[in-house]
């Protein structure tokens, strides 16, 4: 026993200096590889299982050829093998959106009809049968004009008929617009795609409730600016792993609509890890940790908490002591 503790000890030691020396290489030597994971969001899909979407990177460069043998995933530090994995590209992702509009008075003439063209051509892009959306607008009110829906003659008719009037309230907009989501099937890429040509003056809700409702729900929120773009409306994409357009020109919001739907077609690029929850009802956070081997440069591995259900019928807290109890690690019985 004693040979086998001096052992691991000169193993640790030189495993430290080794690490010491690939950290002078890596500060030294500008062009090695970097890798990095963002772990997006984690959600329970149904009751027994969660769900991870995540993006790779390689020296800044969008990593999406990853195979289930290169990732290592664990729950709460436990160690997770059995789980299905979605790259993009490997089938063709779903649209489920809500098209919301900024109906304020100042969006009256060209910005409108301009909006509703590129609406319009959205609309037109979907497939008629598994892609959803929804058209909503505002100004100082919300309407929900189309609910979610695969019909697309009913959603060209709400866009066409989106009227013009009245102030900004756009944070109360997209919370609610949001809730067409709620209580339905967890999809992969729920969508919001919000436009917008100026300043919220009529809210209620705040950015970061915006932002804490889209990660409750899963939502991607992009944003389109019309006009000069504002710091509120660029955070809550970014927050949410959406995307951030800024235009003056009304004439460009056909081509943005149509980037934004193939890159929802796309599944915003993310990969999907599905698993069986090893943890129970009981209205804590747990940690996922992943880490993903794709030989660019050190290992890195990303981490992420969700917080369970409480489910007072299937867990009771217990209350348990043990005593004046000792043990003695590195012993072998």
């Amino acid at each position: 026993m004693r040979f086998t503790r001096f052992y691991c000890w000169i193993r640790d030691l030189w495993q430290r200096m080794m690490s010491s020396a690939v950290l002078i290489v890596l500060v030294g030597t500008s062009t090695f590889a970097q890798q990095h994971i963002s772990i997006h969001h984690v959600r329970m899909v149904d009751d027994d299982n969660l769900q991870a979407a995540f993006t790779v990177t390689c020296n800044g460069q969008r990593v999406t050829q990853v195979t289930p043998q290169q990732i290592t995933l664990t729950e709460d530090g436990l160690p997770i093998r059995n789980f299905s994995l979605v790259v993009p590209g490997q089938v063709q992702q779903p649209i489920s959106a809500v098209l919301l509009f900024d109906a304020s008075g100042s969006m009256a003439g060209a910005p409108m009809q301009a909006a509703k063209n590129a609406g319009a051509n959205f609309v037109s892009m979907m497939n008629g049968s598994s892609d959803m959306a929804a058209i909503a607008w505002f100004n100082e009110d919300v309407e929900i004009a189309q609910p979610l829906t695969n019909n697309r003659s009913r959603l060209q008719t709400a866009v066409a008929s989106i009227p013009t009037g009245g102030g900004t309230a756009i944070w109360d907009a997209c919370f609610i617009a949001m809730q067409q989501f709620d209580g339905k099937p967890m999809a992969m890429n729920r969508s919001l795609i919000a436009l917008s040509d100026g300043a919220d003056n009529s809210s209620v809700f705040t950015p970061e409730a915006v932002i804490q409702e889209a990660l409750r729900l899963g939502v991607h929120v992009n944003v389109v600016s019309l006009g000069a773009g504002w710091g509120h409306l660029s955070m809550i994409s970014t927050w949410t792993n959406g995307m951030y357009y800024s235009t003056r020109n009304p004439d460009d919001l056909v081509d943005i609509y149509a980037e934004i739907f193939r890159e929802l077609r796309n599944g915003y690029g993310e990969c999907h890890l599905t698993w069986k929850r090893r943890t129970c009802d009981d209205g804590a956070e747990h940690e996922i940790r992943l880490g993903i081997d794709i030989s660019c440069g050190n290992a890195y591995t990303a981490a992420k908490t969700y917080r369970a259900p409480y489910d007072s019928t299937a867990f009771t807290p217990l209350s348990m002591r043990l005593g004046n109890s000792f043990m003695q690690g590195g012993s072998e019985t």
